[in-house]
């Protein structure tokens, strides 16, 4: 059974300040992107079309009724692609479907200082949300609805659809009502209502959430306890208001599983050429899933990102009650290895600093002929597409961090992996490598699942091998070693310094030799991009909801021209930060 997700996000669709709305006229543009998703039609049986916020400028009437033709004709075309699905849309409202002319004292005072408690009747989200008054009239008649939706009903609403023999809910969060011009990063939801009306105990086969700001832009406490809530109760967790589109799963070493997709704007006032949406494809039968990035190039929806079909594992802890790690394990794989002191935490793990570099991918005779660049962010897609890949970095180059959150990740994504050293493979235990695989699996797993781990297919084991140029020199050994690992692993990674190349890959008889066959990668040194999104990760650590985004460009701006910084490209390799109070002293500078 497929569903299709349509998640468009921040439409801004303007009379006054922006009137051209370039967006009410590219449904047809839109529909043509998905098309090509090549979909048999008969295999859809849902279409939810979602939209996370936004969907006016200013909040004003005149916007809404040009919104009610545009989502229809959205709607319409999709019932048409999608003949025999199911149609539903759900709308939640933004920042911006606020209209903030009808803003009064009294409706600022509460929202200044909200009292979860006061909140049961409703009577304070009526004040509240009176700026929203036309964003739910516009939900209404475009459902052809009666009914009035008031007081909490306006925070959280649960919409459950019976889609074939399963059942689908969707759950839409107003994040939105105590918003103010300007935004502040102090916004709320009252935890004790939504704990009583979320939880993840119900029998649905799928869970989304939807909101419309990211947790930064909440209190920080009210910001924890709602991510633990939609963490614990959700498969899919959609939001918009960021205006950059992107996708991470989030999965807790033992096993806990959200995969978030952050909506890109539909419509940017200011940039009539800026415009993207999200297609997720879901089949939940064989537990796969696609995610398709489509952008605006000025004619036409491309899909931006690199697709593969990846697991679709409810958020049901698989890897907990299966393939739990040791503790000692955990620990090596959250060690940065650096001695980081940071003002906001006291415990710095790789994954506070940790960002994986951009790649070349070298041709097929190894050589740096190629244009290619494989950005980080897709990397883990990168290496399930190929399966077979070489990763080559100079040293000190922080080739470590890459396997550790490799690991991580491809655990993340489906596959069950190990992590081997190169330094501590010996000419010996080439020979008997089954016993070698058995005892790095016992260091990082319970020794009492190997069994299971050996009988899963092929396609659900991996392996990382780190510092692949320290294994002994001897060529029959090291085909002997990779030999058996192509033979074992789906996915086999091998990691290693520049003379990799030199060592494997440039002798005479080096298309004889099974790593002729690989994919090879290099990596590349940090550009001013990931320089200044490294800062802002830095500066993001600790400090959720005190950040403004427009801060953190300014910072990353003036400290990636810091000499002092110069670290940055090396700076998972080891090296110890000079302090926390060097880098603030130079963002002040």
């Amino acid at each position: 059974m497929k569903i299709v997700l349509v998640h468009v996000s921040d439409v801004h669709i303007s009379t006054v300040r922006y009137p051209d709305n370039p967006i009410l006229s590219r449904v047809p543009s839109m529909i043509a992107a998905l098309r090509s998703l090549f979909l048999c039609a008969d295999d859809v049986s849902a279409c939810l079309l979602l939209a996370t916020g936004d969907i006016a400028y200013a909040g004003l009437k005149e916007e809404y009724d040009l919104a009610l033709p545009f989502f229809r004709e959205l709607q319409d075309s999709l019932r048409t692609l999608y003949g025999s699905a199911q149609q539903h849309t759900v709308l939640i409202p933004g920042n911006h479907d606020c209209n903030f002319e009808k803003d009064k004292e009294a409706r600022r005072k509460l929202i200044d200082e909200p009292d979860p408690d006061s909140l049961a009747d409703g009577s304070i989200v009526a004040v509240a949300t009176v700026v929203q008054e036309d964003f739910f009239e516009f939900c209404r008649e475009y459902n052809g609805s009666t009914a009035v939706v008031s007081g909490l009903d306006r925070l959280q609403c649960t919409h459950i659809f019976a889609i074939a023999d399963k059942r689908i809910e969707v759950r839409a969060l107003n994040s939105a009502w105590g918003s103010q011009i300007p935004e502040s990063r102090n916004l709320m939801l009252p935890m004790n209502y939504l704990s009583n009306c979320i939880n993840g105990e119900g029998t649905s086969a799928l869970a989304i959430t939807m909101l419309h700001h990211p947790y930064n832009w909440f209190e920080p406490n009210n910001a924890r306890a709602l991510r633990k809530l939609l963490e614990e109760s959700s498969d899919i967790i959609l939001t918009g208001h960021e205006h950059s589109a992107s996708t991470y799963t989030k999965t807790g070493l033992t096993g806990e599983k959200n995969e978030y997709i952050e909506g890109g704007v539909l419509q940017e006032n200011t940039d009539p050429s800026s415009s993207g949406f999200n297609a997720i494809v879901i089949d939940i039968d064989a537990e796969s899933q696609e995610i398709h990035t489509f952008v605006w190039d000025g004619d036409l929806y491309e899909c931006v990102n690199e697709v593969v079909p990846q697991p679709f594992v409810r958020n049901k802890y698989r890897l907990r009650s299966e393939f739990e790690l040791n503790s000692d394990f955990e620990d090596v794989l959250n060690d940065p290895e650096a001695a980081y002191t940071h003002p906001h935490k006291d415990r710095i793990l790789l994954d506070d600093v940790f960002m994986y570099p951009d790649l070349t991918e070298l041709d097929t005779n190894h050589s740096r002929t190629t244009k290619r660049v494989v950005h980080g962010r897709d990397l883990i897609t990168h290496i399930q597409k190929r399966e077979r890949v070489i990763i080559t970095a100079s040293e000190r180059a922080g080739k470590t961090a890459i396997a550790r959150s490799l690991f991580k990740d491809l655990r993340l994504n489906g596959t069950i992996p190990l992590l081997l050293n190169g330094r501590d493979i010996k000419p010996a235990l080439v020979k008997k490598s089954g016993r070698h695989f058995d005892q790095v699996f016992s260091s990082q797993y319970s020794s009492l699942l190997k069994s299971r781990y050996w009988q899963l297919d092929k396609s659900a084991r991996s392996v990382i091998v780190d510092d692949y140029h320290r294994l002994p020199i001897t060529k029959d050994v090291r085909d002997a070693l990779v030999q058996e690992m192509v033979q074992r692993f789906g996915v086999v990674i091998l990691i290693g310094g520049n003379e990799l190349r030199v060592q494997e890959l440039m002798g005479h008889d080096r298309e004889s030799r099974l790593l002729w066959t690989f994919n090879h990668c290099e990596v590349m040194g940090f550009g001013l991009r990931l320089r200044a999104e490294f800062i802002r990760k830095w500066y993001r650590i600790g400090r959720a909801g005190h950040v403004d985004d427009d801060l953190l460009v300014k910072r990353a701006i003036e400290l990636a021209g810091q000499s002092h910084l110069a670290f940055i490209g090396t700076i998972f390799a080891g090296v110890v930060l000079e302090s926390s109070e060097h880098m603030e002293s130079g963002a002040q500078s």
